[in-house]
């Protein structure tokens, strides 16, 4: 016998054997559990207070409802950031249907979570103290009740300087220090941006345009352009038309201030579409006077 061929034939053998033990470690690293990132209830429960953000503005009722679940949830873990997210959904809801003791009962229960348990999480009571005071108007109540820490999550720094970038410059305060601290934090995210999943590039989109507003009343339209384009982005990608009616109603006052109405109008008649969409009442009313004067040429 040819001991070429027996030498071929041993070599064949010992590799089906090698490719067969590679086979087998593979199956069997396919068929290891990974190790979950965070308690499997935690999926449930985020999912209840997502469901509870979506409902607040058309069903805050049914929004205190779902926030509730969400809450039992989150303290079945002691997941403390996650109740206190809830306590200031149910607050907010609580003020839609005129529920005022519900709303000092959520109010005063953050405030002995931030004094006993969790003190970093204070930034969320301030976050719903901003939110209101934007909503009612009160934007010097907004500049004052500004404060920053390095402990929070820079997403939650963010939009604490969103809110208050807007407020100085709607009210011609000098905020340049809030502007140089929101583009430096900025920085630091810009390879974040689409890593941590859509809330933190939303909150990035906020910031963006916060900074769109600043620089247009600054005149600087370069600067301007350039944040709003970076705010539509993640509003347009992760489907926050809200929001994007707001950045294409800022595109239209853009397009006003560079004396280009038909942009302008164009600009309007996309946030009409998208406020009608949110069910925005303020925005829609307001665009279509603004709408009606221009098209008018008043």
């Amino acid at each position: 016998m040819n001991p070429d061929f027996l030498l071929t034939g041993w070599g064949i053998c010992r590799l089906r054997h090698s490719l067969i033990l590679i086979l087998v470690l593979i199956l069997s690293a396919c068929s290891w559990s990974h190790k979950p990132v965070q308690p499997m209830e935690r999926e449930a429960a985020d999912r209840a207070l997502k469901a509870a953000s979506g409902q607040i503005g058309t069903n805050p009722a049914a929004a205190i409802d779902t926030y509730r679940l969400a809450m039992s949830k989150y303290r079945a873990m002691a997941d403390i950031e996650g109740e206190m997210w809830c306590l200031s959904g149910i607050a907010k809801a609580s003020l839609s249907v005129g529920d005022s003791l519900s709303y000092l009962d959520g109010v005063n229960n953050m405030s002995f979570i931030v004094s006993a348990i969790e003190p970093d999480l204070d930034y969320i009571p301030l976050l719903l103290e901003l939110q209101l005071a934007t909503a009612s108007g009160d934007l010097l109540k907004v500049s004052q009740l500004y404060r920053d820490k390095d402990s929070w999550p820079v997403t939650a720094r963010l939009r604490i300087l969103a809110y208050a970038i807007q407020a100085d410059t709607y009210l011609g305060k000098e905020g340049e220090r809030k502007v140089k601290q929101c583009q430096k934090l900025l920085r630091s995210q810009k390879r974040k941006l689409h890593r941590r999943g859509a809330d933190h590039a939303l909150q990035i989109g906020r910031a963006r345009y916060a900074l769109a507003y600043h620089y247009l009343a600054q005149k600087d339209f370069k600067q301007a352009e350039k944040n709003l384009k970076l705010a539509m982005e993640p509003d347009r990608l992760y489907s926050d038309f809200d929001a994007l009616g707001y950045d294409y109603w800022l595109a239209a006052k853009l397009e006003l201030a560079r004396n280009r109405s038909d942009e302008a109008i164009a600009n309007l008649h996309k946030a009409l579409r998208l406020f009608e969409g949110s069910s925005n009442a303020v925005m829609l009313g307001r665009v279509r006077l603004e709408l009606k004067s221009l098209e008018q040429g008043e």
